[in-house]
């Protein structure tokens, strides 16, 4: 066997095969393993960090053994379909470890190569639009991640709400032709990673979540500051607050009719 860390990815098969009669299969057997197994799961565990997914923990008693004795360096995580009976949460308990939600192997897997896949594609930041994007696309069918879908779309706001304030934090005036192009500049890379979102939220979204597009609408509009009364203003820079809505309101109606679906924006 290659050493470990040198080694591509790595099958070690222990037991659990009934057709091979001497496979460890039963409780006794499960019981005791072999010195040479239990350094390798020892090295394995201490070396390494441990997704652990289908496995409840119930028979395999030395690999239990083996999993507590064992120093962690690296985060332990356990699906939440397997992980509900006491031996796992015994184990997780005393590794520190995390639950991952999941309906089952196929849906924890997948997601987790989705995320990978977002990460090898980046060349440069923002790293975290990628994923955002990748979050949302798992997000938009489920029902029970409304919120988390709500709480990554609002998320994106904060920025623009800062750029706009940090403007707005001044009288609007004595601003020429280069302070309106600077304020629409930063507005628009304020807005880039709410508008990607926005992009591939309404191109994928089946209507389910129209009142969401709709409320980030209604945000950034809200964004549009009044001068105080008595204040000296510019009404061109005044109006470049609404800078982030129109390009929000842009960007979903090209998205809902590239996708034939122009009824999104209309009942805006």
């Amino acid at each position: 066997m290659s050493p470990l860390a040198h080694a591509g990815p790595t099958v070690i098969k222990l037991h659990g095969d009934y057709t091979e009669l001497d496979s460890r299969n039963t409780v006794d057997e499960l019981s005791d393993y072999p010195p040479a197994w239990t350094d390798l799961l020892t090295r394995i565990f201490s070396e390494y960090g441990l997704l652990i997914s289908g496995w409840s923990a119930e028979w395999d008693r030395s690999l239990v053994a083996t999993l507590q004795a064992s120093p962690r360096r690296y985060p332990l995580y356990w699906d939440s379909r397997s992980s509900n009976k006491q031996p796992a949460r015994q184990l997780l308990s005393s590794s520190g470890g995390h639950i991952i939600e999941a309906s089952s192997a196929d849906d924890l897997f997948k997601d987790l190569l989705a995320s990978v896949e977002a990460l090898d594609r980046l060349a440069e930041p923002p790293l975290t639009t990628a994923m955002a994007i990748a979050q949302m696309k798992r997000f938009l069918p489920d029902p029970v991640r409304r919120i988390d879908l709500h709480d990554l779309v609002m998320g994106r706001l904060d920025p623009v709400r800062d750029a706009v304030e940090r403007r707005g934090s001044a009288p609007i005036s004595g601003e020429g032709a280069d302070g309106y192009d600077a304020a629409l500049n930063e507005y628009l890379r304020a807005s880039t990673p709410l508008l990607e979102l926005l992009i591939t939220g309404v191109r994928y979204d089946d209507g389910t979540h129209r009142d969401l597009w709709g409320e980030v609408l209604d945000r950034l509009l809200a964004l549009h500051r009044q001068p105080k009364p008595g204040q000296v203003y510019n009404d061109t820079m005044l109006d470049a607050q609404l800078y982030p809505a129109l390009l929000a309101f842009y960007a979903m109606s090209a998205a809902s009719v590239a996708v034939r679906r122009d009824e999104l924006m209309i009942s805006q």
